[in-house]
C-alpha cells in the first residue's frame, strides 16, 4: 500500500526465497492428489533480498516511493536468510512463476496494474 500511495518504504535487511501463492498451493495439491508423502521444500532455491524484491515492485507499479534501507533487524529473533532447498521439491513438481511473474499476477489480483 505504501508504495501505490507513494509513501516512503523501510526495508530491513534479509533475502528470502519468495514463492508465488499459485505456485504453493499448486504443490500442495500436487503432494495430495498424487498421495506423495514425505517432508518437502515449496521453494525456487533463489535468494532474493528484502530491498531487490522492494525495488522490483516499485519499478512494475512505477511508484515514486523513498525507499529506506534499514541496517537492523526488524525484530531481534529474525533471521536473515530463507531459501528453500531444490532437491527438497516434491517429486516431478516445480513452480512455473519466476519472481517478477509472480509480482505482477499478485499486481493483477488486487486491480493494481504494472
Amino acid at each position: 500500500r505504501s508504495l501505490h500511495a507513494n509513501n516512503p518504504v523501510e526495508v530491513y535487511p534479509g533475502d528470502h526465497d519468495w514463492v508465488y501463492i499459485g505456485d504453493f498451493v499448486d504443490a500442495i495439491y500436487h503432494v495430495i492428489s498424487n498421495e506423495i508423502h514425505g517432508e518437502f521444500d515449496v521453494c525456487t532455491g533463489v535468494a532474493t533480498t528484502n530491498m531487490d524484491l522492494v525495488v522490483e515492485l516499485s519499478r512494475l507499479i512505477k511508484s515514486n516511493s523513498e525507499i529506506i534501507e534499514k541496517k537492523n533487524n526488524y525484530r531481534e529473533y529474525d533471521r536473515l536468510g530463507w531459501v528453500g532447498d531444490v532437491s527438497r521439491l516434491p517429486p516431478s513438481w516445480n513452480p512455473k512463476y519466476t519472481l517478477n511473474d509472480g509480482l505482477k499476477e499478485c499486481l493483477r489480483n488486487y486491480r493494481i496494474e504494472s
